[in-house]
């Protein structure tokens, strides 16, 4: 009787100890699948991220092509009028579009949006450690230099259109300006001293969109091969 007891003891342990680890495995299995749907959905959400943030970054390239574009015109324009004024050469019709064209100016906008959605998610979304710093020193410090630059030189672009608007008559900004003497012109220092200071400092703006403009294509190249890695998983 009582070694069948035993028998019924040792019978009930081994189906009590399969039910504990049929449980133990269900829920070591239930964490794996909850860990995977969390890996899953980060994965989901990084590639979303990265996609916008390179949207970003290339509507941001079209806007520095185009500036460097237009700064590359009037710096051109700003040349021509210094060798005819500094020459004392006479009045040429073609004159009036450089006078006009001289004082152009872009601005740079950036495309923020992106960035800001990424530090609300949280900047660790990102999993490279190289990109997220790439993105961050981009926003926080080319873009910044470039705003800071063009805040500088805005008094100055003002002088030269104020210039412009006392001294000129016909003036369609970028097409065509006439000047109204043009002989006292070229006797007037502080005129040729605003042509070589908006010259000079489009040089020096389109020197920082041609180094962040590498950057960036630096960057948008290290996203896709991020992108074609994470997708791939």
């Amino acid at each position: 009787m009582k070694a069948l007891k035993n028998k019924d003891f040792g019978k009930y342990m081994l189906q009590a100890s399969g039910q504990v680890l049929i449980i133990i495995i269900g829920i070591i299995v239930a964490l794996n699948i909850n860990n995977w749907n969390e890996r899953k959905n980060k994965n989901i959400l990084e590639i979303k991220t990265l996609y916008e943030i390179k949207k970003g970054f290339e509507d941001d390239l079209i806007d520095i092509n185009a500036n460097i574009n237009i700064q590359q015109s009037a710096i051109k324009s700003g040349n021509v009028l210094l060798t005819h004024l500094r020459n004392e050469s006479p009045m040429d019709d073609s004159l009036k579009f450089h006078f006009a064209n001289c004082g152009m100016f872009t601005i740079f906008i950036a495309r923020t949006a992106p960035f800001e959605t990424l530090k609300t998610r949280g900047l660790d979304i990102i999993s490279n450690d190289s990109i997220r710093i790439q993105i961050a020193k981009i926003h926080d410090s080319n873009y910044e230099a470039i705003i800071a630059f063009q805040n500088r030189f805005n008094n100055n672009l003002r002088n030269y259109i104020n210039f412009l608007q006392s001294n000129f008559s016909d003036i369609d900004f970028s097409q065509s300006a006439t000047p109204i003497n043009y002989n006292q012109l070229l006797q007037n220092n502080e005129f040729i001293n605003l042509i070589d200071l908006n010259t000079q400092s489009k040089i020096f703006s389109i020197y920082y969109y041609r180094l962040t403009k590498t950057q960036i294509i630096e960057l948008i190249k290290n996203i896709d091969q991020e992108l074609e890695h994470l997708e791939a998983q």
